[in-house]
């Protein structure tokens, strides 16, 4: 089993079950640049009915096996997936409106981590992941708001329950987007764009 199946396999999160990845694993700085340059890629691309989304996976040594670290990779890794312009991501990041634009495609994103408790719903054994999903998709499965969200986040709070897990409602409390990427040990959102921007791996970017 794969560091990505056994996500697949342990999580309570009802689309990781059934939805198709492009998956990546950064270990060195030379695997951070491809998995920029495969953000980038899918992001561009107007065909997504066969991948659903991309899957980040980072060994704890890469990011210091602590959630500072982990802010400090994923700010590096979105800011550099952005083709021109980079700082808009951060216009009115606080905002209810904002969203994660990656070179016309807004995206939804989800950490998971070894160093949260198992009880945590973003918990994971072994090594932590960045999910990147297209918000597009979540348009097609009509599940952004309505009587189909309601029922998929009562269907995920029973999921969660179950495999006895805490369950964060952000949506339905209304939280700005960004601070439901990466969470803190008790659910609330870090602020990953305050963090600092990993020059080590920007600058080979940059210079490629």
């Amino acid at each position: 089993m794969t560091g990505f199946e056994g996500v697949f396999v342990t999580t309570a999160c009802p689309f990781a079950r059934w939805a198709n990845y492009i998956t990546c694993k950064v270990v060195t700085k030379d695997d951070f640049i491809s998995a920029v340059t495969c953000v980038r890629k899918f992001s561009r691309e107007p065909d997504r009915h066969k991948t659903d989304a991309v899957l980040v996976e980072l060994v704890p040594e890469f990011y210091g096996s602590a959630l500072a670290g982990l802010a400090e990779v994923l700010h590096t890794l979105l800011l550099c997936s952005i083709d021109l312009q980079p700082e808009r991501i951060y216009a009115d990041i606080q905002s209810q409106n904002w969203r994660l634009s990656l070179n016309g495609a807004d995206f939804f994103v989800v950490v998971l981590a070894p160093e949260y408790k198992p009880s945590h719903p973003r918990f994971t054994h072994g090594n932590a992941f960045v999910l990147l999903q297209p918000e597009a998709l979540f348009s097609e499965l009509r599940i952004t708001s309505g009587r189909r969200r309601k029922s998929y986040s009562s269907r995920a709070q029973r999921s969660f329950y179950r495999a006895k897990q805490s369950y964060f409602a952000h949506h339905s409390l209304g939280t700005p987007k960004a601070y439901r990427f990466l969470l803190d040990h008790e659910g609330a959102g870090i602020p990953w764009w305050e963090s600092l921007v990993r020059a080590d791996l920007r600058e080979p970017l940059e210079s490629s």
